[in-house]
């Protein structure tokens, strides 16, 4: 928060800039007052007072305050003449050099809107803008002319400089620019589709230039250069520092001239205070190695996320004693905060913090029900502020969307950015809200991802994206620059997997040299994209290859269709059959729908549970060789030490024992764990019509294992009614039950939603998950027209699963299958087991009354009808309430199943011991 606007939900305190930046002597804190006028005023404030000193220096020359003054009178002059003192936009095509620099200035000073192009951008893109900014004039210097007429439409003008302003008057001109008033069309960079501008008015931008002006101690006696195109806001900002504060802007043309000279310029420029990228710093190190720099006193970086290997870099550039800062804005607002970084400082996988607010800027993090998030927690970013954009040129729509006005008549803006506040109360970025995307269930931020993967030793430089795998769901891809070229996909995976969750590691690590960037140095997205699979695809895995024996070859034709198989699915170029599903990219839903493509093509079937047994290609060939896994039957999840009895655990409604390999393996590998197969996944009709009968046909199962009780059974969702039925039934046939643990599902609470007028919702196997709804518009319809292009009958299921028509449609599928093939096909059978189990458990399913005790294992978040889900009035003993923080679905999650396990585990014991003693 600020002092000016306070607010518990926002970053606490104005940051101390004095410490943190000395200041020069000549500093003078940017008088308030000016933030209330226009940048033509202030302009010419300061070069009345600054007269001889030099201003601009550039390849077409140098201009003192006086000279550059009456450049820019006479090009207001000449616009006022031409076009009237009202408010339009004034579109601007020239080389990047001192007489654009006038030309704005002068745009400005008329009460214009100024619009730059890039004259090195693409035709189409330049006239797109052009087109939606509805300029009706455009100026060009003499280099920039002929490409002017070639991009202006009929309504527009086209004039050179030097024409418009001849014979126009030096004086000052005669027109009210209020601070009301638009300053500038500031086009977001790297946009595709329909042009959007920020209209940001005379009073934001001075706000702006004093926020920077008073955190960076800018000074007359400072020299800043101009280095990238200035028809990006967020290089245009910076460039009026100097300007309206009596220092000097010089220019060189990074894009035009390349890095080579950059640093002999830097330095025979004397440049003091300097903005760059952290991507752009990393490939000047070679070119200002041979220079001293005295004169550099700060260097600001920013435009994307800067860790504390950028900060070493920059210092060991130009020296300890440079003081460098993270700055954090947005182009509709400009810069919002600073972060100084003390020599020595440390950062972890966040990095470097982006710091305090500059003064009337609250920042405020809230959740997406708009309500403030918790400390610490993220949330998305909300400025609250007299200065502001005035909203986007022509598109009330998206007005709506991202601006408002609050209670006490303050502007509200909604950045899209996803933030939170650190424990030291500093504010961290992590991405933006339409960047997440959930992977398995879970919201994930790819700029987390990211900054995992930079703190890692063997990553020089990474992005990750989004894309489809080839069943059209959303999956992460990592575009990794190494630090070495020996350095392997399945080597970043494997070092990322050990820091992050399982669902935060991408499903494909793409290799490459170096990663494509935009003319200010940021990074181009789309050319990234079109660059394709990069250099290499994930590297070897397996022991054998870790040794460096290289991989072995396909041992027959089943392996050689699984490796085929696996490389479709998992969208990589090369398969092993020593390289693991899950390691590859692969989660549970996938390898269910694998399974489902093993058998309609070659006629393997295969249960979830063979996975089990090992989760490479040569694992699950072997599984299939000795087709040891089969419907209704038992399967081992885990053998753990002989003596120990053995846990049961009954399936949920996806019916398989895979569920349960997270749970094994935090229980303990002492402790062996068995499970089931659902029987309807088999796909014949089966004479199951009660959950008693279920259970007497999994209880055959068990005492075939162990004839003898006492017996452990536990079950997960529906698994704990299945399980509370084979104890009843355990018990009234005379048999011991040591131990019945029921996790998050009870009489009173089931789920879901058990109504037979109302079926459940069908699983997203082989179908594409529905756009994320907190997308705008405009991905979502790109979401759309992609699935449409690759997938076109996977979107018709999903549609068809979204009007909730396949509730009614498919058991007349299922019908249709068992009488004419005898057999539900590959593809259906997990939904009709789901179907089928639920029926068991429908409205028609009564608890019986059972004598022994129950342990409840309640999950965050569930609710339920009483204190013991329904239990307490059908269990005759003791119903043991254990509360549980991971939600329903998170709890069997390879992240959330620690806790429960615990429990599991310490009450088990507990009752073998018992049982023992």
């Amino acid at each position: 928060m600020t002092d000016e606007h306070p607010s518990p939900a926002g970053v606490p305190g104005a940051a101390p800039w004095g410490p943190a930046c000395p200041r020069p002597d000549t500093f003078e804190p940017f008088p308030e007052a000016a933030v209330e006028g226009s940048i033509g005023a202030r302009f010419a404030e300061v070069a009345a007072r600054h007269g001889d000193t030099v201003a601009l220096r550039s390849p077409a020359g140098t201009w003192t305050f006086a000279a550059l003054a009456d450049d820019v009178n006479r090009f207001a002059n000449a616009l006022l003449g031409r076009l009237g003192a009202g408010e339009e936009p004034v579109a601007l095509l020239f080389d990047h050099d001192g007489p654009l620099v006038a030309a704005m200035l002068g745009t400005l000073s008329a009460g214009k809107l100024v619009l730059v192009l890039d004259p090195e951008a693409a035709p189409s893109v330049t006239e797109s803008l052009l087109a939606d900014s509805g300029a009706r004039l455009l100026v060009a210097d003499e280099s920039r002319l002929t490409a002017a007429f070639d991009l202006a439409g009929p309504d527009v003008t086209v004039v050179r400089d030097s024409a418009l302003v001849e014979g126009a008057p030096a004086t000052p001109p005669d027109v009210e620019v209020t601070p009301e008033r638009g300053a500038m069309l500031a086009y977001t960079s790297g946009s595709s589709g329909s042009a959007k501008a920020a209209v940001i008015p005379h009073r934001a931008l001075l706000h702006l230039m004093r926020g920077a002006t008073d955190a960076l101690s800018i000074s007359p006696g400072d020299t800043l250069p101009m280095l990238f195109p200035v028809s990006l806001a967020v290089a245009a900002y910076p460039m009026f520092l100097p300007l309206l504060n009596g220092g000097t802007l010089t220019t060189f043309d990074v894009r035009g001239q390349g890095l080579a000279d950059l640093g002999r310029w830097l330095a025979d420029e004397q440049v003091s205070v300097m903005y760059v990228a952290p991507t752009v710093a990393r490939f000047m190190v070679d070119v200002v190695a041979e220079h001293t720099y005295p004169s550099l006193r700060l260097v600001v970086l920013g435009g994307e996320r800067v860790d504390a290997d950028a900060v070493a870099l920059i210092r060991e550039m130009f020296g300890a004693h440079l003081v460098v800062a993270n700055g954090y804005g947005t182009t509709e607002t400009g810069v919002l905060t600073f972060y100084f970084v003390d020599a020595g400082e440390t950062f972890g996988d966040a990095g470097v913090p982006v710091g305090h607010p500059i003064p009337g800027m609250d920042l405020q993090i809230r959740r997406e029900d708009g309500a403030a998030a918790e400390p610490g927690a993220a949330g998305e970013l909300f400025v609250r502020s007299r200065y502001l954009l005035r909203g986007y040129w022509g598109r009330p729509d998206l007005d709506a969307k991202v601006l408002a006005v609050g209670e006490d008549g303050v502007p509200v803006y909604r950045t899209g950015d996803v933030a939170r506040i650190s424990p030291d109360g500093y504010l961290e970025v992590a991405g933006r809200t339409d960047d997440q995307v959930k992977i398995r269930g879970q919201r994930i931020i790819p700029g987390e991802v990211e900054d995992a993967l930079l703190a890692l030793d063997v990553v020089k430089d990474a992005v990750v994206t989004t894309a489809a795998d080839a069943g059209g769901t959303r999956i992460l891809v990592a575009h990794v620059v190494p630090v070495s070229p020996d350095t392997t996909g399945d080597a970043v995976r494997r070092e990322l997997a050990e820091r992050v969750t399982a669902a935060m590691v991408p499903s494909r690590f793409l290799l490459r040299d170096a990663l494509p960037q935009l003319p200010n140095g940021k990074l181009d997205r789309q050319a990234l994209v079109d660059a394709g699979d990069g250099r290499s695809a994930p590297g070897p895995s397996g022991d054998e290859a870790r040794a460096g024996g290289g991989h072995p070859e396909p041992a027959d034709e089943l392996e050689r269709q699984l490796v085929d198989l696996w490389q479709e699915l998992l969208g990589v170029p090369e398969v092993h059959v020593d390289d693991d599903f899950f390691e590859l990219g692969g989660y549970s839903l996938l390898a269910a729908q694998m399974l489902v493509r093993l058998e309609e093509r070659h006629g393997h079937q295969v249960q979830m549970s063979a996975l089990l047994d090992g989760t490479t290609v040569a694992d699950l060939a072997r599984a299939i060789r000795g087709h040891t896994h089969h419907a209704g039957e038992a399967a081992l999840v885990q053998a753990g030490a002989a003596g120990r009895p053995a846990l049961f655990l009954t399936h949920d409604l996806y019916g398989s024992a895979y569920r349960y390999r997270h749970l094994a393996a935090a229980m303990g590998e002492d402790q062996t764990l068995y499970s089931f197969e659902s029987p309807f996944l088999d796909g014949h009709r089966l004479p199951i019509r009660s959950i008693e009968t279920l259970a007497r046909r999994y209880l055959s199962e068990v005492r075939r294992l162990q004839p003898e009780g006492p017996y452990y059974l536990a079950g997960y969702s529906f698994g704990g009614i299945l399980a509370y039925e084979m104890a009843r039934v355990l018990e009234a046939d005379g048999q011991q039950v040591g131990f019945l643990g029921i996790i998050d599902v009870g009489p009173g609470y089931r789920g879901i939603d058990y109504s037979r007028k109302r079926p459940p919702q069908s699983p997203y196997l082989g179908i594409p998950t529905p756009a994320d709804p907190s997308w705008p518009m405009a991905r979502r319809a790109r979401y759309y027209a992609s699935l449409a292009k690759r997938h076109p009958k996977a979107l018709v299921r999903q549609l068809m699963k979204r009007a909730r028509i396949d509730r009614w449609v498919q058991p007349a599928l299922w019908e249709l299958d068992l009488r004419r093939r005898g057999q539900i096909r590959p593809g259906h059978r997990l939904w009709y087991s789901w179907y089928r189990l639920w029926r068991l458990a429908g409205p028609d399913w009564e608890p019986a009354p059972y004598g022994g005790d129950l342990t409840l294992y309640w999950a965050g978040g569930t609710g339920a009808t009483d204190s013991t889900m329904g239990w307490a009035e059908w269990v005759r003993g003791t119903v043991d309430v254990q509360r549980v923080g991971a939600g329903h679905w998170e709890v069997m999650a390879e992240d959330g199943v620690h806790e429960v396990a615990g429990l599991l585990r310490a009450d088990l014991d507990r009752a073998i011991a018992g049982r023992s003693g």
